[in-house]
């Protein structure tokens, strides 16, 4: 330093303290371990880079320039619709244009299950078309079908709701079951839907499919014992003998 050996010792102290602060912050910023030097260095070798010494990284920029970024900035709007999203040949396409059809012939009949005061509430044909989701998908609770419809775009077009309108809450479907089902709005919709399918040829009477569990019968597994005169040919497929070919129920004949 000039002129060091005219200064007072108070003013040289001074100046070696300010030196040693500048030096301590140079290599805290600069970050000068062997590690991180070594690091830079392979890092400049893979990639086009520099060293960022504001917040002591190194900054890597990919030679590729066909790279997509990664970033995840959310647009502020949509301009594509659940509509547009959906697949033109996507089966519910069809089944929402039966039930739709369906919903605007009972559109007097719900008319009349509500007051003209008070507060709008949700739209039945709505609550229809979310439970016919859950049908459809099986979700074994409404609640599960709510958080469907909270980030789902193929339950929201379905169901007739946008892309930013807010999903009811699940006590819905409490308050309007008993309404509906006095209504028999359950009964008259099926009807509508069966009547659209039998106009359009989609019925048949050659086969019939039943459910087995809704079916009460007086047996059980232990009441089936081996028949002493079983048939000579089966009702399987090439006269093959099933099991209620064989076996029949002590306690209920018509059991099978």
């Amino acid at each position: 330093m000039l002129g060091c050996e005219h200064m007072s010792p108070a003013r040289h102290l001074y100046w070696v303290g300010v030196a040693g602060c500048l030096f301590i912050c140079a290599i805290r910023r600069l970050g000068t371990p062997h590690e991180e030097m070594a690091t830079s260095n392979s890092l400049r070798k893979k990639s086009r880079g520099e060293w960022d010494c504001c917040s002591n990284r190194f900054e890597v920029w990919y030679v590729s320039s066909m790279r997509g970024s990664d970033e995840r900035q959310e647009g502020m709007f949509s301009y594509v619709s659940a509509e547009k999203r959906v697949p033109l040949d996507h089966p519910l396409r069809r089944v929402r244009e039966m039930v739709d059809t369906a919903l605007v012939e009972m559109s007097p009949e719900l008319a009349q299950m509500y007051s003209r005061y008070g507060r709008p509430s949700i739209a039945p044909e709505r609550l229809l078309r979310a439970l016919r989701l859950q049908c459809f998908y099986g979700l074994r609770s409404e609640r599960l079908l709510i958080e469907q419809m909270e980030y789902n775009l193929l339950f929201r077009w379905f169901v007739g709701l946008t892309m930013d309108e807010q999903v009811w809450d699940v006590t819905v479907f409490t308050k309007n079951r008993e309404r509906l089902l006095e209504g028999e709005v359950a009964g008259k919709f099926f009807e509508c839907v069966l009547e659209q399918a039998r106009g359009e040829g989609l019925l048949s009477d050659e086969h019939c499919s039943v459910d087995g569990t809704l079916i009460e019968a007086w047996a059980n597994r232990k009441s089936f014992q081996e028949r002493k005169d079983p048939p000579r040919r089966g009702s399987g497929q090439h006269g093959k003998k099933l099991l209620r070919d064989t076996h029949e129920s002590s306690t209920d004949n018509e059991a099978r």
